[in-house]
């Protein structure tokens, strides 16, 4: 009984660090990677991710995603200090895995500066991010 306890407190312990310290990480790589292809930045975007209670992110549930990029390119037209906002962010992590990364948001604002947009509908904001399905 004793071995299953301890083995049990090391797994929960793996579990833990693993979704505090590696998933996030690994999230942030992979949303930064297909920003970067989608934009044609030619440094990855800073990405962050947070959740009130990590270990849900294996789940797929993440509370917020924040994109900061200097320059970006979409369709042409050069973009400064772009943000981008999700709140209530569902990804699949197998499909993370292997790098076909679908995202769905309860809210998604992108904010450009130079020139200026404001996006706040959500399914237009994934698709600009190129986070929508199908890309």
């Amino acid at each position: 009984m004793r071995r299953l306890t301890r083995n049990l407190i090391v797994l929960l312990v793996l579990v833990g660090l693993f979704s505090y310290l590696i998933l996030p990480a690994l999230i942030e790589g992979q949303i930064a990677n297909r920003l970067q292809t989608a934009f044609g930045t030619p440094a990855k975007p800073d990405v962050e991710v947070s959740s009130n209670f990590p270990p849900l992110m294996l789940l797929g549930r993440i509370d917020e995603v924040t994109v900061t990029m200097d320059q970006a390119n979409l369709q042409g037209a050069i973009l400064y200090n772009t943000t981008a906002e999700l709140q209530g962010v569902e990804i699949s992590l197998p499909q993370l895995v292997q790098g076909n990364l679908d995202v769905t948001t309860t809210s998604c604002s992108l904010n450009v500066e130079s020139p200026p947009i404001s996006i706040t509908d959500n399914q237009a904001c994934l698709g600009y991010l190129g986070l929508a399905g199908g890309y």
